[in-house]
Formats: C-alpha cells, structure tokens, sequence
C-alpha cells in the first residue's frame, strides 16, 4: 500500500483548517524556491517540473506526513 492511500492520512488532510493549509502552501512555496536556487548556484543541466515534484513530496513526507492528500488532489 503507498503511503498516500492511508486512510487516516487522508481523513487528517480533509480536516485541516484554512490557515494551516496557507502554513503549509507557503512552506513549499519556500522550499521549491531554496530547491531552485540551489540548482542554479550549482549549475545543473536543467531543473524539471518532475524532478522539483519528485523532491517536494519527499520533503513533505518527512516534514509533514499528516498532509499528504491536500495537494496531490490539485492536480
């Protein structure tokens, strides 16, 4: 079973109040833009959508896991 079809996940995602759902959007806001940074400091090829995804759900697993779920609905 992936993580994100837990069901108690889910029902803690759906019960989160409006201001933390702000709390946790401007979270990732700030850390896909360190991601960035760090990519063109570093000069790599190229940072694809995918690959900021790929790490962004990586960080939000281990930070938060209770939110899992708000996000991925989005899309």
């Amino acid at each position: 079973m992936r993580p994100w079809e837990i069901e108690e996940t889910i029902r803690i995602a759906r019960k989160m109040s409006g201001s933390q759902t702000v709390e946790v959007g401007i979270d990732l806001t700030e850390t896909a833009l360190d991601i960035l940074a760090d990519s063109i400091r570093n000069r790599k090829p190229k940072i694809t959508l995918i690959s900021l995804n790929k790490e962004l759900r990586q960080i939000l697993w281990e930070i938060r896991p209770e939110v899992i779920g708000t996000f991925s609905k989005k899309r």
